[in-house]
């Protein structure tokens, strides 16, 4: 499966003179050739860079991501059991973490490349963008296109696939609550009240968690097509007469007992078993308890879907 929907839905934002000028800028400044890890500075604060989603379509498309990448079912393999022969972020991460060792650039990110280029839509990350990586990537560009179009803004996210070094483990705990501080600004994709992926990922709680702790602003955003199975679930809480009549987020919360009302950061799974004990750890050192930080995060999101569906839910209006 491919991603060629996304270049549809954004063909706006990826026209080919785009993406000319930006590889015409890498082949004039920066060829490819031999190792070049040391032709670009690294970023002190790495981390803090983000991209717009113009300036991640344009470098997906200049490492001809939609193009050449074909999942490696040997070694991949968990990713189509898991979630489907869609294209992730884990196959985004693939492919950039193989082209950038092609190309000898084993110690940077792809916003840090894009930034030390000066591309457009590079800079100072404005919104931390937090979901599932076993989601459709396509869903996760839609999602951010939402925040876009609700802000009347271009944004510059943090998202993993580009902002997180690639070839080495740059996801640290410290490093990555201290990012999510300073970014200010905290939106998770919530595409389901019943089965919200977001809440069974540890990483993705810990970002809720770590937005909290540092009073961050946090909301919630929904592609079109999550809001039409948000309201179609909405709609099996509401009274057969009260359909099309709007109901209020806490008169959904009373109604049920789903995933999204029954938080369970504890059950929450992780790839990796030492990160998850780290993580859990922290949360009872800061929060005392998990169900502490179950009612917290439970809160958060409840109020972060009160924004962004501002305040009532409508199944018809979905």
């Amino acid at each position: 499966t491919k991603i060629a929907l996304s270049w549809e839905l954004f063909k706006d934002m990826m026209e080919s003179a785009a993406v000319r000028s930006f590889r015409s800028k890498v082949n004039s400044d920066f060829p490819w050739d031999g190792s070049r890890d040391s032709a670009i500075p690294q970023e002190e604060q790495h981390l803090l860079l983000g991209l717009s989603i113009s300036a991640m379509l344009t470098f997906l498309n200049y490492v001809q991501f939609e193009d050449t990448y074909q999942r490696d079912e040997e070694n991949m393999g968990w990713v189509t059991e898991g979630f489907g022969p869609n294209l992730t972020t884990y196959d985004a991460c693939v492919h950039v973490r193989c082209a950038f060792k092609e190309r000898g650039l084993t110690q940077i990110s792809a916003a840090e490349f894009s930034n030390h280029l000066k591309q457009q839509g590079s800079g100072k990350a404005q919104v931390f963008f937090s979901h599932a990586q076993g989601e459709p990537l396509l869903r996760t560009f839609r999602a951010m296109r939402r925040v876009e179009l609700e802000s009347k803004s271009t944004p510059k996210f943090w998202l993993d696939i580009f902002c997180l070094r690639q070839c080495i483990s740059d996801f640290q705990l410290e490093k990555v609550k201290e990012t999510i501080k300073l970014i200010e600004k905290t939106v998770m994709l919530i595409d389901s009240w019943q089965t919200p992926s977001t809440l069974t990922r540890t990483f993705c709680v810990f970002e809720i968690i770590s937005t909290l702790e540092s009073g961050a602003a946090f909301s919630t955003t929904m592609t079109k097509t999550g809001g039409r199975r948000f309201g179609d679930e909405i709609s099996q809480m509401i009274p057969d007469d009260c359909l099309g009549s709007p109901i209020s987020i806490q008169e959904a919360v009373e109604r049920d007992n789903g995933p999204l009302c029954m938080v369970h950061v504890e059950k929450a799974s992780c790839r990796d078993p030492e990160a998850k004990k780290q993580m859990d750890d922290d949360i009872i050192k800061q929060f005392g308890s998990f169900e502490a930080v179950n009612s917290k995060t439970r809160d958060a999101i409840i109020e972060g879907i009160n924004t962004n569906c501002g305040g009532v839910l409508n199944a018809c209006l979905y």
